[in-house]
Formats: structure tokens, sequence, C-alpha cells
């Protein structure tokens, strides 16, 4: 891996789809995405773009992780894939409860709690959680790729009968079947546990300090989602000690969905933005936004590039006949008085108390980048 300013991080899930790595790909330079156990799923055309993090290094955790992951899975498969989600839930509520007990016993005895004993536990918790929730997520995205090829063949059929796409057959069509593109209410399910186990996951990482010239984090989410869960607790809690947060957030890009192209059309696409220099200018833009978010000039400088690539998008898309409806949105979101070590101290309060004297060598601002879709 090369050298870079910044540290693009797949937040808080460890599993991408073939549809939003595309558009990743084009948006920004390159990405982690956390691995836990089993290494990221990364096609073939990404492998130079997109890299595995482990963040689990001792081997007896490994094999602890392990050893938990197989009895979930082992559930699941008696009762069935519905049974993913109550596995997540009670299962998991139930063992935090068992823990909390455990500690509750300890200190009504007079024992000491083992600081370290509690870090294992605490780490191996948000292991196999986000284990778990990559599973749920693996099975999404199969049933979202099967509701899109259902959704191809639908056009095809239309086309067969020469039906064409006017405003109000398409309003019809929608009042008779229900939609066919899944509203990927599993990358959301238990939102707020991933987000306090993926940061948990980063500060235990990252615990014994990164060198001074490291890049920069910068969090990257699929959904609106994540940002509103990072966002309202934070909020509430300045809210309470009446201290305003300062944050600046704004739209830095939008392309046409790629979703439909040919894999061969897609590589087509990457090589002509990529020969012509486009995306170096629109990358070297973006950047430096990152750098000094609140800069007007830095923006209205992106504005105009990430406008000329969206056209030329828009031009490609044409000319294949892939043109679409969709577009896809990426908005920045910059904490300025806000760092990852706050960020986990307020949204995993469990692991705060264990984390709570990490300070990582990244000041503010936190940075948010995330996918929306219109």
């Amino acid at each position: 891996m090369t050298s870079h300013a910044f540290r693009y991080l797949l937040f808080p899930h460890t599993t991408v789809t073939e549809k939003d790595y595309r558009h990743l790909s084009i948006l920004l330079p390159y990405m982690s995405v956390m691995q836990v156990l089993r290494p990221p799923f990364i096609p073939q055309w990404g492998q130079e773009q997109f890299y595995g993090w482990p963040v689990i290094r001792e081997e007896e955790q490994i094999e602890q992780v392990k050893m938990f992951l197989k009895g979930f899975q082992e559930f699941a498969g008696v009762h069935g894939e519905n049974s993913m989600m109550a596995s997540l839930s009670h299962e998991w509520i139930a063992r935090e409860a068992l823990d909390s007990r455990f500690r509750i016993q300890g200190t009504l005895k007079g024992k000491k709690t083992d600081d370290s004993e509690s870090k294992r536990n605490l780490i191996l918790e948000a292991a196999v959680f986000l284990e778990m929730a990559r599973d749920l997520d693996v099975h999404e995205a199969e049933l979202e790729g099967n509701l899109l090829e259902v959704e191809g063949l639908e056009e095809e059929f239309r086309e067969i009968l020469g039906i064409g796409d006017g405003e109000d057959l398409d309003e019809a069509m929608e009042a008779l079947t229900p939609p066919l593109v899944s509203e990927r209410s599993g990358l959301s399910f238990m939102l707020p546990k991933r987000i306090a186990c993926w940061l948990r996951l980063f500060l235990n990482y990252s615990s014994e300090g990164a060198p001074s010239d490291a890049p920069f984090p910068v969090l990257a989410a699929l959904t609106q989602d994540v940002m509103e869960e990072v966002l309202d607790p934070i909020l509430a809690a300045r809210d309470r000690s009446e201290k305003p947060l300062q944050c600046v957030q704004t739209s830095l890009a939008t392309l046409p969905s790629l979703e439909r192209l040919a894999p061969e059309e897609f590589q087509a696409l990457v090589h002509r933005f990529t020969a012509s220099g486009q995306l170096a200018d629109y990358r070297s833009k973006f950047e430096a936004l990152l750098r000094a978010p609140a800069d007007g000039s830095l923006l209205q400088a992106l504005t105009a590039s990430s406008a000329d690539l969206q056209r030329s998008v828009e031009e490609f898309c044409a000319s294949t006949d892939k043109t679409g409806q969709k577009r896809v949105n990426l908005i920045l979101t910059a904490l300025e008085d806000c760092n990852l070590s706050d960020l986990g101290n307020c949204l995993d309060k469990e692991g705060s108390q264990v984390w709570a004297d990490v300070r990582l060598s990244q000041r503010s601002p936190s940075l948010f980048i995330n996918l929306t879709w219109a």
C-alpha cells in the first residue's frame, strides 16, 4: 500500500456490495475494510484500491472469536436464516447481562476488577458481534443481488412487449406490484451496537500509538443512517454540557448509478477517467478540502471538478444506453472539535471505561463521508 495523507476506513460495516465498490472506487482514492476473522470480499478489479485491515492480532483471541462464532452459526443453521437477527440481539443481550452480573457480584465481594481481563472480554464481544453482523450483511447482499436480477428481467420483459417508461405507467406498476429493490434494512440492524463495537476495536488497535506522520483516519459509511446514529448522542451530550458542536456538513459529489453497467463497460469508464486525468484532478481537490473542511474556496473548486466528473459519467452511461434515474451522493461531515477518542467515549459506554485514557495522535476534527441515494 502506498503512502497517503488520509486513511479511508469503512465504518461501521465489514462488507461492501459490488454496487457500492463501484461508486466508492470513483469517489475515493482507496479504502480499508476492517477484518476481524475473515478477509472482506473484494472484487478482482478492486484489489489495488481496496484492502482488508486485520484488527485482531493475538492468536489466542482469534481462536476464541472462532469458537463463539461457530456456536452462533450452528444456532442459525438449526433454526434458519431468520434466526440470525434474534441470535444477534437476544443472545447478545443475555451474554451482556451475565457479564454485568459477574461484575456486580465481584464488586459486592470486594474483588478487584481485572482491567486486562475486562479489556479482553470487551474485545472478544465486539469481534464476535461484528462477525455475526457480517453474516447478516452477506445474506442481505445476496438478497439484494437477486432482487436486482429480477428487476433487470422485468425491464427486458417490458422492452419485449414494447412498454415504454411513461410516468403514468410507472405509477400504476408501483401500485400493483411491491418494489423489487431492497431497502437494505439489515445494514441498519443494531446500528448503535455496530458503531460501538467498531470504535472499540479501532481504539484498541490504535492504543499503542500511531507515528506522527500516520495517515489521518476518514470514516466512510454506506448509508446516511450511520451519521444520524453518530450525531444524535453527541448532540445530546453537548446539550447537557452546554458546549455547542462545531460541525461542517456538505455535499462533495454526485454520480449517476453505475450498477447497470456491464463489467467491461465499468472498466472502460475507469480507464477513460484515469487516462484523462479527471479522477486525479477530482481527488486532489477532494483531499485539499478534507484538510480544511470550512474553506469555501476549496469547496468551490471541488464542486466544479466533481460537476465535470458527473457530466462525463452521464455521457458515458448514455453512450452505453445504461442511463438510469438513481443518483448516488457523497456527503462530508466534519466534527471540528471532536476526535475519534471522544467519539469512542460517547458512543461506546461500556468500552469507554477501558479505553478512556487512549489519546490518538490524530487530533480533531473527526471526518466522516457517507453515501446517500436519490
